[in-house]
């Protein structure tokens, strides 16, 4: 369960989050704050598929675009994801700042 890991706990507390549902949503939205129709993309397609649990071919559908292309996407949106969360650990474990 989400709620038992400890990134998830470190998330929480690091973002006022109530649930690590709550703090995951937290750091897609930190992830892709700055609006392009890459980051728009990346952010459909974990939202939709990560987070709301729709499958693939219906994501790629739904958003026009190819299953390699989705998948690419995707690759490229946990990245992106794995680099907010890294800044937001790495802040809160220093105590001195947490990023917006």
């Amino acid at each position: 369960m989400l709620e038992r890991l400890p990134l998830a706990v470190q998330l929480k507390v690091a973002l006022g989050a109530a649930t690590a549902r709550e703090a995951m949503i937290k750091i897609v939205d930190r992830a892709f704050s700055v609006r392009t129709p890459s980051n728009d993309l990346m952010r459909a397609v974990v939202v939709s598929g990560d987070v709301e649990g729709n499958k693939a071919s219906y994501v790629a559908a739904t958003l026009h675009v190819s299953m390699r292309t989705l998948f690419r996407r995707r690759s490229d949106a946990v990245e992106a994801i794995a680099a907010a969360i890294d800044g937001i650990v790495h802040h809160s474990n220093s105590g001195s700042y947490l990023p917006e």
